[in-house]
């Protein structure tokens, strides 16, 4: 598992060390909105942490379309099987589309959500 400090961030050269950079100081770039995260968060296991890590590849390639790497998703959640898990319960709640592909990251894309209007 990477620590949280030394998510590596997409694009960035992966065969040299300094391909790593440090998240110390960096952020969550937004508007997340907040039925969003709501509803994120309220659902099972390391979800809310898969979707931490989507915002935050969202935020550097500024695109609500991101390939879910395997080092930043370490960085965020304990091991693969849990962000595997969490991609499917974000799927099923309808926060995200993701494109899976044999041997590479996933694909994800972040979907709207449709509030209540009361």
């Amino acid at each position: 598992m990477i620590p949280v400090e030394r998510v590596p961030l997409e694009g960035s050269d992966r065969r040299s060390k300094q391909s790593e950079r440090s998240v110390a100081g960096r952020f969550l770039k937004g508007p997340i909105p907040l039925l969003w995260l709501v509803t994120a968060a309220r659902l099972p296991g390391r979800t809310l942490q898969v979707a931490l890590a989507i915002w935050f590849l969202a935020g550097v390639q500024r695109s609500s379309s991101v390939r879910l790497s395997p080092k930043v998703l370490a960085g965020f959640v304990a091991d693969r099987h849990a962000g595997y898990r969490g991609l499917q319960a974000l799927e099923r709640a309808g926060l995200i589309s993701v494109t899976r592909h044999r041997g590479r990251a996933p694909d994800v894309v972040i979907l709207e959500v449709e509030g209540r209007h009361d």
